[in-house]
């Protein structure tokens, strides 16, 4: 199998290679189609000079728009600064040609959260607890490098072959202390993004409750297929858990998800 060829380098993007030297794509034997999107496709791959196998994310420039651009270059800036965090998916290498972007990442082969709760309609609650140690410490390591993430959801945290929690997808990322904007996935959208306020890391922490209760019921805790509906309930409902939850996961999640002006932006 096989991707496009390598072309002379770019100068227009501030694109760069995160390896000490300038890597291209001869650099990689290509193995399999991991999965493709609307921008590129994701190859499972081997790194020639260090064996390893990676995942190779390979995004068609001329299928970009400038937003486009900007949200690849805010997740390698978040890979940058979030080196050697276990908790979080790693990077290899970054490059760019005439024809595409290119990410080397780690391999993980366990699947993701979602895969898990769908096969337990409900995770056993000292393994959810497993998890949501993991992911708060994960989350708080992010944090602490100045990244929010944006889009804490089971579908993307990875877990290793170890089966130790690897938080993926950086494209919706920002690095300020407080921002704006609608963005991310909205069963896991914090009230104050849907409410169009400035917001900071308690977002991250809202979806980390969400994601612990959808591992704990097998179910995101408020759902509508109106839109307008659907918000109004993740802005102002109560969050209400069923009896299987225990006293002191309900405790911790309806602290969590307290809404707005109640909540600080840190």
């Amino acid at each position: 199998m096989s991707v496009p060829r390598r072309r002379p380098f770019s100068a227009i993007t501030k694109f760069f290679s995160s390896k000490e030297v300038d890597v291209c794509i001869e650099e990689f034997d290509v193995l399999q189609l991991l999965g493709a999107g609307a921008y590129g496709k994701v190859y499972k791959a081997v790194d020639r000079t260090s064996g390893k196998e990676v995942a190779l994310k390979v995004i068609r420039k001329s299928n970009l728009k400038p937003r486009d651009v900007k949200m690849i270059l805010s997740e390698q800036d978040a890979f940058v600064r979030t080196l050697g965090n276990s908790h979080t998916l790693q990077l290899a290498a970054s490059f760019h040609d005439a024809a595409n972007y290119y990410m080397a990442v780690a391999l993980h082969t366990g699947g993701d959260l979602q895969r898990q709760i769908d096969a337990w309609d409900g995770i056993p609650q000292d393994i959810t607890k497993f998890y949501a140690a993991e992911l708060l410490v994960g989350i708080f390591s992010l944090h602490r490098k100045g990244v929010l993430h944006r889009d804490i959801k089971p579908g993307n945290i990875l877990l290793d072959k170890h089966g130790h929690v690897v938080i993926a997808d950086f494209g919706l990322s920002k690095a300020p202390y407080l921002t704006s904007g609608c963005c991310g996935t909205l069963s896991h959208m914090a009230p104050e993004i849907l409410l169009e306020q400035k917001y900071g890391f308690a977002v991250d922490y809202w979806a980390l409750a969400i994601t612990i209760y959808e591992m704990l019921t097998g179910e995101a805790p408020w759902y509508n297929y109106d839109q307008r509906e659907f918000i109004q309930q993740i802005c102002h409902a109560p969050l209400v858990c069923p009896e299987t939850v225990s006293p002191e996961a309900k405790d911790l999640l309806t602290k969590v998800t307290i809404s707005p002006p109640f909540r600080d932006p840190d």
